[in-house]
């Protein structure tokens, strides 16, 4: 954390994207509007897959960073799905998380 009170935060979770039957492409997070975190698609979440007999795969979980956010800075998940062109399906927001 710097001096201003701004810090990195972790989100993590997972997704699925019923349409395609497949983990979203990639997880984005932003802040005021612009992209400002990422997180990689494919942990390995079983309790997901047992708990959802329409998921067909155990790696629905994303983990990833928000970079310079501060404790009262909104921040919006998204993940990107697949197709021609892809589209962004709202998820979560740090309220949500309990930040």
């Amino acid at each position: 954390m710097d001096g201003m009170g701004r810090q990195a935060l972790r989100i993590t979770g997972w997704a699925w994207d019923y349409k395609h039957e497949e983990p979203p492409q990639e997880i984005i997070a932003t802040s005021e509007g612009i992209i400002t975190g990422l997180a990689a698609v494919g942990d390995w979440r079983p309790a997901i897959r047992a708990d959802n007999p329409g998921i067909k795969s155990s790696y629905v979980g994303y983990v990833g960073y928000v970079r310079d956010v501060s404790p009262y800075t909104a921040v919006k998940i998204y993940a990107v799905l697949r197709g021609s062109p892809p589209t962004a399906c709202y998820i979560a927001n740090n309220t949500a998380l309990g930040f």
